[in-house]
């Protein structure tokens, strides 16, 4: 999990968010408790299904992602990790 460096309002997490999965045409759903459910499809290879949940920091006033694989290559979810990472402008 990794902090946010500065206290950003969660609707701007939120939307930060969606914005790199869009870029990356990765398939998501928002379920309404700050968690994006994701697919990844995949020409070669079985499709990725992971999970990004918006947390708060517990006695800080920082927000945290959580991503959590659920389904696919451990090596390709690593690599696709990196990439929405370094594309979040947060």
């Amino acid at each position: 999990m990794g902090a946010l460096a500065r206290p950003q309002p969660l609707k701007e997490v939120l939307e930060e968010v969606e914005r790199v999965l869009r870029e990356a045409n990765i398939a998501y759903e928002f379920d309404n408790n700050f968690s994006f459910v994701c697919e990844l499809q995949q020409i070669s290879a079985p499709s990725i299904i992971f999970e990004i949940e918006v947390c708060k920091m517990q006695r800080m006033k920082l927000l945290a992602l959580k991503l959590k694989r659920i389904r696919g290559s451990f090596w390709a979810y690593k690599r696709m990790c990196s990439r929405l990472v370094a594309a979040l402008q947060l």
